[in-house]
């Protein structure tokens, strides 16, 4: 379970893209993009603070070593993913405002639906972790797992370098 759990957890802090943004479309997203414009963009969003979600990684990891016995452990791993959903909702929209080749819309949308869901998986997760239930954890863990591994599987499949990706990838 303590393995699952960290390998999720992680996957939790930065299974989304990895980053934030402002929240504005990038200039010119008003007319459809080529593939390849789409996912440099969708890139940029996705790794604009990276260097903050991988220092949230670091310290889940070390109470991770530590393990999550107690309530405050679990409180403060609870803290580490929940200050990680308001990026992945920031990221959600950024996205969601790029307009993708006619050809990729289904494909780019399910990533934006399956950001959504991180974001709703990772809430549930902070929660489950402080009121401490295994069987809940377990669940949420299994979902956050599918999660992880549908956008990484999109990611591949829509040549991005970031979103998606798991930190140690880039």
């Amino acid at each position: 379970m303590a393995v699952l759990v960290g390998c999720v957890a992680i996957a939790a802090l930065g299974g989304g893209c990895g980053g934030s943004s402002s929240g504005d479309s990038p200039a010119g997203s008003e007319s459809e993009l080529t593939r390849a414009e789409w996912a440099h963009r969708a890139d940029a969003i996705c790794s604009v603070d990276h260097e903050e979600n991988a220092k949230r990684e670091s310290e889940f990891e070390a109470l991770l070593r530590q393990g999550l016995t107690s309530p405050r452990r679990r409180d403060e791993a609870a803290d580490l993913i929940r200050a990680a959903v308001p990026g992945v909702e920031r990221e959600t929209k950024a996205i969601a405002a790029l307009f993708p080749p006619s050809a990729e819309a289904t494909t780019t949308g399910t990533v934006v639906a399956e950001l959504e869901a991180t974001a709703k998986v990772d809430q549930r997760l902070a929660e489950a972790l402080e009121r401490g239930g295994a069987a809940e954890l377990e669940t949420i863990f299994k979902q956050a797992a599918r999660n992880a591994a549908a956008l990484e599987a999109l990611a591949q499949e829509l040549d991005l370098q970031v979103c998606g990706r798991p930190e140690e990838a880039e």
